[in-house]
């Protein structure tokens, strides 16, 4: 194969590898939340920060890589290779696990996780067959100023898009709306992490500015459990805490969704007695939390907490 046409599929394959990533970025910058990134992705990196710092991490290292990719092929093509290995490690877990969606492009496509490992493996192919690190032509597209500026750029993009988009409204400014006669929106998405939460009181927790005034009418002792509508894990668990001898409060929080409705109902059977409370997150905002979770209260401490019980 002659420099010139190793030159023309070289590029032809870092083009379309920067094309497909960004797909996948934009996506989830302009559609997603933390809870559609693959679940292998915050076990192996949960140590770098919360989800939602790593959701705008993933978005800015992918706006990077499409940024070097293009302006810069003879660096940027190293970059384009490490990134689409990595989907593929984190891939193949989900692959094992029977997912249904990867998760890559957020929350608004469902692409089986086999299909995603079929094109970035395309990608990977060309990208390793066309030789680009002896590809003539290589040079840079762009002068290294606009290069630079378009880097950061892509680094900022995230950070200014998803800083405010999980705030919860305290009840102060919901008092102060509605004295004004005013309504105050519902955040787009909250991140909900109760193992960050032990040793704290329910009381003082994140959840307390989720539920409001509401969450002073549960009790806070025994046992609060996170569940949707839709989730098998958490039918399973509510079936095992109905048939349970009733030892302690339950209180069971349903993180609703505005696509539940009668014919995708998991849920069947829930646990009944006085020592069964219940509350609800409202369907206007995502809730990122991996059901069913839990926490276990004494004295209204948080002592215990887990996120996918079952999985």
């Amino acid at each position: 194969m002659t420099d010139s046409r190793r030159f023309s599929a070289a590029r032809l394959f870092i083009v379309l590898g920067a094309l497909w990533l960004a797909v996948g970025a934009f996506y989830k910058l302009f559609a997603g939340n933390p809870g559609d990134l693959p679940k292998p992705f915050f076990a192996w990196f949960d140590w770098m920060g919360s989800k939602d710092m790593l959701f705008i991490m993933a978005i800015a290292t992918e706006l990077v890589v499409i940024v070097l990719a293009l302006f810069r092929p003879k660096l940027g093509w190293i970059a384009l290779l490490g990134v689409y290995l990595m989907f593929e490690a984190i891939l193949a877990p989900l692959i094992a696990s029977g997912a249904e969606s990867c998760g890559c492009m957020g929350g608004t496509i469902t692409i089986k996780p086999i299909v995603m490992a079929s094109i970035d493996a395309v990608i990977i192919i060309g990208l390793i067959a066309s030789r680009p690190w002896k590809a003539a032509g290589m040079q840079p597209v762009a002068p290294t100023a606009i290069v630079g500026l378009l880097a950061v750029a892509a680094i900022v993009a995230p950070v200014l898009k998803f800083k405010d988009v999980g705030k919860v409204p305290t009840q102060e400014e919901r008092d102060a709306a509605a004295e004004r006669g005013e309504e105050v929106a519902a955040p787009k998405f909250v991140t909900l992490t109760p193992p960050e939460w032990i040793g704290q009181s329910v009381y003082d927790s994140p959840l307390a500015a989720v539920l409001g005034e509401e969450i002073f009418n549960l009790p806070g002792e025994g046992t609060w459990v996170f569940w949707r509508w839709t989730c098998d894990h958490c039918a399973d668990h509510l079936a095992e805490l109905a048939a349970a001898p009733a030892i302690e409060e339950i209180i069971l929080i349903r993180v609703k969704e505005k696509t539940d409705n009668d014919e995708n109902v998991a849920v069947t059977v829930l646990p009944q007695g006085a020592h069964v409370y219940h509350a609800e997150l409202s369907d206007q905002t995502e809730w990122v939390l991996s059901t069913p979770a839990d926490m276990k209260l004494k004295g209204d401490i948080i002592l215990e907490a887990r996120e996918n019980i079952g999985h």
